[in-house]
């Protein structure tokens, strides 16, 4: 059995997705070790009852956050996604964040659709909506909000060009992100970091049949 950082492992998944596999899926949080474990079973081309069957283990250094649907399942390899991402909306609650005050006045809903623009769709409506409201609700000068510092560099950059007076107290702190692991809509773990456990996979020949 072989350890690999998940952005190692990567090539891996994408072989598991393109074969009809089946898998059952186990995960167990361990906090005395803060550690939590996914494991993935999975026979070459779904053949049921066959020797030749991989443990593919997902670890979870010292998870933050860890949702789980379902504790064990089996199902279809090809209906479901694994994903790590290490940046994006998802994970902006764990960015440093910094404030930004207006001293003139500005259109909100010019500077929102702004802002969406100039995210490239990196990030949709809903997702900046929770932190820059289209509403007027004061005069200047009024506080804008507290935005992630994805976002607040963006936002920042829209009112300088509209010309609007800001003030801002500190630019964020660079963010020493976690890793968010999601497996379709079945588990979704935040962690500092993740490993991908592998075994030897070439004594498996079904595993390199074409």
């Amino acid at each position: 059995m072989a350890r690999y950082d998940f952005r190692e492992a990567a090539s891996i998944f994408e072989r598991f997705e393109a074969e009809l596999f089946r898998v059952d899926l186990r995960f167990e949080l361990d906090s005395t070790s803060q550690t939590a474990l996914i494991v993935l079973r999975t026979r070459p081309n779904g053949k049921v009852g066959s020797d030749d069957f991989i443990d593919v283990k997902i670890r979870a250094i010292e998870p933050y956050r860890c949702e789980a649907r379902f504790l064990n399942l089996n199902l279809d390899f090809m209906e479901i996604g694994i994903d790590f991402e290490t940046k994006g909306p998802k994970l902006w609650s764990y960015e440093n964040q910094a404030e930004i005050f207006c001293n003139s006045k500005v259109d909100l809903e010019v500077l929102f659709r702004n802002v969406v623009s100039r995210m490239n769709g990196q990030a949709t409506a809903d997702d900046i909506s929770k932190y820059l409201s289209k509403v007027q609700k004061y005069d200047p000068p009024f506080w804008l909000g507290r935005f992630p510092e994805s976002l607040f560099y963006v936002v920042r950059s829209a009112l300088n060009d509209l010309g609007v007076a800001i003030f801002c107290t500190d630019d964020p702190k660079p963010s020493d992100l976690p890793v968010l692991l999601e497996i379709d809509d079945i588990i979704r773990i935040v962690a500092k970091n993740f490993e991908v456990e592998l075994p030897d996979l070439t004594h498996i020949p079904a595993w390199f049949r074409s």
